[in-house]
């Protein structure tokens, strides 16, 4: 899948939001910038990028949107299909994103 080529770089107050809605004490890095995680050419126009796993059982992440703001979300329940090596490879995005599913690197 070839990936959608807007990037930000999310103010300090969005990483704090972040950080505590994750859960993990606040590491801000004024230097960073995220690049959107849906695929190119995505029908919404807001373009969304995984910041900060949450630090519990459940596997969520924080989600940075350009327009939306940060969410806590779920994950995507789809595993890696047909390829009995890679059953434990989970799409990478959150549930119910729209377009294809992101695959871990096979190594």
């Amino acid at each position: 899948m070839k990936r959608c080529d807007d990037w930000f770089a999310p103010p300090p107050q969005m990483q704090t939001s972040a950080c505590r809605l994750a859960g993990v004490e606040l590491d801000i890095d004024l230097k960073l910038v995220l690049r959107c995680e849906l695929r190119a050419g995505h029908e919404s126009s807001d373009h969304t990028a995984g910041i900060v796993e949450a630090q519990d059982e459940s596997g969520r992440m924080t989600w940075v949107s350009w327009r939306s703001g940060v969410e806590m979300r779920e994950t995507c329940p789809v595993y890696r299909p047909g390829d009995e090596d890679h059953m434990d490879d989970a799409c990478g995005l959150f549930a119910g994103h729209e377009g294809e599913h992101v695959w871990p690197e096979l190594g």
